[in-house]
């Protein structure tokens, strides 16, 4: 048996740098692991690099703690090898399996987000460390090309950490990723940028410029090239209360944007349907859900459902205007539970969701494909967890069965999904086609 431990988000104590922690387990290989079994092995073999999109050089990439309870979790090693049989009420879906080409592993490493523009080209981000002695990240970022992962250069403006949270795709030569980095008195926003060849920082606003203070952006989401936002967190001092913190790219620079706070607040995800309708979640005054919206104007703060005193939104997708998804996890008294709320237009509602967990589940992104097909991803006890929405109901799909946890998931279309995470201190990508 090990042990096992959960944190949400990420926060930071005293300057010191710890591992996100989320579930881990397996110590599988870089190259491609036997799972999926032969007719997906084969799928790998036949594929060729996709051609007119240039390979960087390998480089490295880190993410870090969370904002909130750490859970400890007990589970037994589980081996990779095969893909999990479709558990007890478990749906099938336009989504064959879930197998896994892993990413480079630089260091301690885990990937928080990740960005589809194509069957050959996608990016995922987070943060590794080469540091035995006290964890020090450096930004992770990592490139699919059709056939393998790559490690790209990426800045670390940080002496004593830098990670990146969330990325989002413009076009395959205007990519944006956002996170935070450490200058040993504060840490501050890091935004960096993808032109099409190289990875570059861009400035970007910081409200705490006090010692230890704490600056922070977990999520990004384009409407355009000229019309982007980020959403994270800020305080004037690394034990107090944070505010929610919100920033706006108009083509030429990045600006803060007014936004709600009702106390102790923190935004954790982004999701855009159009330039009047922007969706940011997280959690307010010691974990309540937190749901705020821009409609062309202003930012102003939605009621959320809460399925107990201590809930959170990590994750949130929008289909339209009419038709925007948001997931998380709340506490039931004898362990975490997944959270998954729906706004119809009119108000935010709960729906029922797999818990497959006795004590411990949690969903960290979500993804819509369609009204139809839509895809979250987390953990449940000590392996990753993977939910469907067929369009009536949410149902656990097949996965992998090793052990490790999802953060992020992001699609291009129905047969070309990937979701990322940790696993055994390893960046953890799947791929469902």
């Amino acid at each position: 048996m090990i042990t096992l431990f959960l944190t949400k988000r990420r926060h930071r104590a005293n300057h010191t740098w710890q591992p996100t922690g989320r579930w881990s387990g397996w110590d599988g290989p870089v190259a491609v692991p036997a799972i999926g079994g032969a007719r997906n092995r084969r799928r790998r073999t036949r594929g060729k690099p996709c051609k007119g999109f240039p390979e960087r050089a390998p480089l490295v990439n880190p993410r870090w703690l969370g904002r909130g309870v750490v859970l400890a979790l007990a589970a037994p090693v589980v081996m990779a090898g095969a893909i999990a049989g479709v558990p007890s009420g478990a749906s099938a879906s336009t989504c064959v399996s879930w197998t896994g080409t892993q990413p480079p592993s630089p260091g301690t490493s885990e990937l928080h987000n990740v960005a589809v523009l194509s069957s050959c080209n996608a990016w995922a981000v987070g943060e590794y460390s080469t540091n035995a002695t006290a964890y020090t990240p450096q930004t992770l970022i990592e490139h699919w090309n059709g056939s393998a992962w790559k490690q790209v250069a990426s800045p670390n403006p940080g002496s004593f950490g830098n990670a990146l949270f969330g990325v989002t795709a413009v076009s395959a030569t205007n990519i944006w990723a956002v996170g935070r980095y450490d200058t040993g008195t504060q840490m501050r926003t890091l935004i960096v940028h993808w032109n099409g060849s190289a990875w570059k920082q861009v400035a970007s606003p910081n409200p705490s410029s006090a010692d230890d203070s704490d600056n922070e952006l977990s999520g990004v989401r384009a409407v355009s090239a000229t019309n982007i936002w980020a959403v994270g967190l800020y305080r004037n001092y690394v034990d107090e209360p944070a505010n929610t913190l919100i920033e706006h790219w108009d083509g030429t620079a990045w600006t803060r944007v007014a936004s709600p706070d009702p106390g102790n607040s923190s935004l954790n995800g982004v999701a855009v349907s159009s330039a009047t309708s922007v969706w940011a979640v997280g959690t307010y005054s010691n974990r309540l859900t937190l749901v705020l919206h821009w409609n062309g104007s202003s930012w102003k703060q939605v009621a959320s459902p809460n399925a107990s005193t201590s809930s959170e939104l990590v994750g949130v997708t929008a289909v339209s205007a009419t038709n925007v998804w948001a997931v998380g996890w709340y506490y039931a008294g004898t362990g975490a539970r997944t959270l998954i709320l729906h706004w119809n237009g009119t108000s935010w509602k709960q729906i029922a969701s797999p818990n497959p967990s006795p004590t411990d589940n949690e969903l960290s992104g979500v993804r819509a494909v369609s009204a139809t097909n839509i895809w979250a991803v987390g953990g449940a006890g000590a392996v990753p967890l993977i939910e469907h929405w067929n369009g009536t109901a949410w149902t656990q799909a097949a996965s992998p069965n090793l052990a490790g946890t999802l953060s992020g998931v992001a699609a291009s279309s129905a047969t070309n999904i990937w979701a990322v995470g940790r696993s055994e201190s390893k960046p953890l990508a799947l791929h469902c086609c």
